[in-house]
């Protein structure tokens, strides 16, 4: 089932891929629309997941779920220090960009997308609760291995986005026992304009890929996926997944 769904993002990837090299896509469009998704229709979409997969009961299990997903990125930062030697350039940009990709968890659109298709909503809401300190880290740990910085007002300014707020609001809900009278025909709503957000969104990935690839930088992508796809899940058992 996983292998599947791995294919089946792979060809939303190309169907993406695909609008753009038809000129069907633009910059201007690719812009507008994620824009659209991750305000609107992904709020949306993590709304109507917790309300309807999250389980109150499992409280004692949830709650270390955010500190697991900083704890990787964290350790993930660390273990870039010491990576990016294996680098081919020494070009400081690609180095910072390496150490970035070291930090970072794949808490976006693509591990949502599997984990929907293998493991459904229960599993996926979840996953909602790990993402919380995996934003943490990526406006933390993740900037500051691209060499920036950001006073903590500046850092909780970011946090504040509409998939953030979804996903607390929701929490906030499903304790409430939203389940129970929360009225159906609001729901459908929410769940109708959620759930074409990551498969567009997994589309507009692909659309965004259609660039030429520099051969100087051929070595460094090939050691920057095996390190990001292989190492650093061998070296996170159990949370492996993530690093995918």
């Amino acid at each position: 089932m996983a292998f599947l769904s791995i294919l089946q993002l792979f060809a939303l990837f190309g169907i993406g891929w695909l609008g753009r090299r038809l000129g069907m896509l633009g910059e201007a469009e690719e812009h507008g629309v994620s824009r659209f998704c991750v305000h609107i229709l992904f709020p949306c979409f993590a709304f109507s997941t917790i309300i309807e997969g999250f389980d109150p009961d499992r409280l004692a299990e949830v709650w270390m779920l955010p500190l697991l997903g900083f704890g990787l990125m964290a350790a993930g930062g660390v273990a870039g220090i010491f990576l990016r030697r294996g680098l081919k350039s020494r070009d400081p940009e690609v180095a910072r960009a390496f150490h970035h990709i070291c930090a970072i968890n794949n808490f976006g659109f693509l591990p949502i997308f599997i984990i929907e298709n293998t493991m459904g909503k229960a599993a996926l809401s979840l996953f909602f609760c790990f993402n919380l300190g995996s934003t943490f880290g990526y406006w933390t740990i993740g900037i500051l291995t691209l060499g920036g910085g950001a006073g903590m007002r500046e850092t909780l300014r970011r946090l504040v986005t509409p998939g953030i707020i979804s996903v607390l609001l929701a929490l906030g809900c499903a304790f409430a026992g939203a389940k129970g009278w929360m009225p159906a025909g609001v729901m459908r709503v929410i769940s109708y304009a959620g759930a074409p957000s990551i498969p567009l969104m997994i589309m507009l990935t692909g659309c965004a890929m259609f660039q030429p690839l520099h051969r100087a930088f051929l070595r460094d992508l090939i050691y920057t996926s095996g390190v990001r796809l292989a190492l650093l899940p061998a070296c996170s058992p159990g949370c492996g997944w993530c690093r995918w």
